[in-house]
């Protein structure tokens, strides 16, 4: 019993943190953080269902929204029916790199607003280039740091 107390206290803060720290809804964290303890580690939408006392269209809808965002994949298990879920090697490791990738896009997103401000008061040019400042800095320091990253991760 205590073990399943404190795997719902995980699955439950794990959805809080997703709430307020991503645009996942709290359910999508909630089903997430089970799916990072589940033994075995795919699931299917009842055993989501029955483990974490949500609806099927809950599931369902979280599980679009997951597999959307490459955070989660489905599988098929011989001779099973049902689809399973599971967490997606390096989900969250594609999406932050992902990200990284925008940052040349919003970067001349920036350039067009600055086009537009050239001969207003410096102050208005002054957000876009706090921003553009801002984006520039990690275009430029990321990529050394994601190869550290890549050295330095697990195989």
């Amino acid at each position: 019993m205590v073990r399943c107390k404190a795997e719902n206290e995980f699955i439950e803060n794990f959805g809080l943190f997703m709430e307020s720290h991503s645009i996942f809804p709290r359910i999508a964290g909630r089903i997430y953080g089970y799916l990072l303890i589940s033994d075995p580690p795919h699931q299917s939408a009842k055993d989501l269902v029955d483990r974490l006392l949500i609806t099927k269209s809950s599931v369902s809808s979280m599980m679009r929204l997951l597999l959307q965002s490459k955070l989660v994949e489905e599988i098929n298990l011989p001779g099973k029916r049902p689809r399973y879920y599971r967490i997606k090697e390096r989900g969250w490791e594609n999406i932050f790199l992902e990200n990284l990738q925008a940052l040349s896009a919003i970067r001349a997103l920036l350039g067009e607003g600055r086009s537009l401000l050239d001969n207003r008061e410096a102050e208005m040019l002054d957000r876009i280039e706090e921003l553009d400042e801002l984006y520039a800095f990690f275009e430029k320091e990321m990529p050394p740091l994601i190869e550290r990253w890549k050295k330095s991760r697990k195989k």
